[in-house]
């Protein structure tokens, strides 16, 4: 909720400048998160049925 919250107070010029000057930076490790994100997701599912 503050997250959204905060991107709602976020002029929409700065947002925009704000991306294009990382976004690119970012998809150079777009398949390390893709990993990540799989790893961490497995552990929770993991984790939630191995307490079931």
């Amino acid at each position: 909720m503050t997250e959204a919250l905060a991107t709602a107070l976020v002029p929409w010029r700065w947002h925009r400048h704000f991306a294009q000057r990382t976004v690119p930076g970012v998809l150079r490790f777009l398949p390390w998160l893709g990993l990540a994100s799989l790893a961490l997701g497995g552990f929770v599912v993991f984790s939630w049925v191995g307490t079931a």
